[in-house]
């Protein structure tokens, strides 16, 4: 944000004084701030009160977005950006798909709680999105979170969903004695439970051994296949008796919900994982293999509050 702020030059010349006047010492926030006001010469006590000194970060939302034509080649695009609570001075990417060229890109200045912004765009737009690679610090909302394992660690409502036969569970009993040691407010569900209301689910064992499971994976649509000896995640197959499976699905009806299955191809491959199950909280999928990880990533979610839709013609 900083290097957006006062521009490439001046941020990596700071970046070279920095290193060579506080090389195997520390520095304190009052010097990095004048290192980097002297390099770009630009007054940056705000931004160091605003992001240092001051706790809370922004929640933006697209209110409103028009279009208009401009009378010859190009387009005016107006958004209300709105910012709850208290405002805070961004700069934030805006990417326009266009229908015809290349996206364009361009840098928003915000600075208010409800704020009108203009520019143009030389074609088309068929799709807005702000901020998509959360390149600005931000508050986000759950249903903007990649689903992963510690969305359901952090749920308020939150249930585990075991295998039918007690031999099937057996793989998984580290995992599950943490969970009755640490996780007190936890719903355990039974065969005659609604596993998919308002909760996040954590599900033990594959979908012949949890009635649950293939509704979770479905959840997570084309990106997940899953066969008797083998899991394609995202057009990638991984097969064989050590292969394990972590994986998170947002539920689409309440996305701030996921729906957490981990299960392998056999006994021996899940063992080794369910024991340190709570370390790989952050991907929405993991693949392991003789308990070692070999694949990780996040499926990225929509965020439907940053992003517009413009009508096609």
């Amino acid at each position: 944000m900083l290097r957006r702020q006062i521009g490439d030059a001046a941020f990596f010349h700071g970046v070279r004084r920095l290193v060579s006047e506080y090389t195997g010492t520390y520095a304190e926030w009052n010097q990095l701030q004048q290192v980097f006001e002297e390099a770009s010469g630009v007054d940056l006590s705000w931004y160091f009160v605003q992001w240092v000194e001051e706790p809370g970060a922004p929640l933006l939302k697209i209110h409103e977005a028009r279009v208009q034509h401009d009378g010859k080649e190009g387009y005016w695009i107006r958004l209300r950006v709105l910012q709850s609570g208290r405002a805070y001075r961004l700069q934030l990417p805006v990417f326009v798909q266009l229908k015809q060229g290349p996206a364009y890109q361009a840098i928003l200045d915000l600075r208010g709680n409800d704020q009108l912004i203009s520019f143009w765009v030389p074609a088309q737009p068929l799709r807005l999105k702000l901020d998509p690679e959360y390149q600005g610090f931000r508050r986000l909302k759950r249903d903007q979170i990649p689903p992963m394992l510690n969305l359901w660690v952090t749920d308020q409502h939150r249930a585990v969903s075991l295998p039918f036969s007690d031999s099937d569970q057996l793989p998984y009993q580290s995992a599950l004695e943490r969970i009755r040691g640490e996780q007190k407010d936890v719903v355990w569900l039974g065969d005659e439970t609604d596993s998919t209301k308002s909760q996040s689910v954590l599900a033990f064992g594959g979908a012949h051994q949890n009635g649950v499971v293939s509704k979770f994976l479905r959840w997570c649509g084309s990106r997940i296949a899953v066969g008797e000896q083998a899991v394609t995640i995202e057009g990638t197959t991984f097969s064989g008796d050590d292969i394990a499976v972590l994986i998170s699905c947002a539920n689409p009806k309440q996305p701030e919900h996921v729906g957490t299955v981990l299960f392998g191809v056999s006994t021996d491959a899940v063992k080794p994982v369910a024991r340190l199950l709570f370390f790989y909280g952050w991907d929405s999928y993991l693949v392991y293999k003789n308990g070692k990880v070999i694949a990780r990533g996040s499926f990225d979610p929509e965020s439907p509050e940053l992003t517009v839709e413009f009508q096609s013609t």
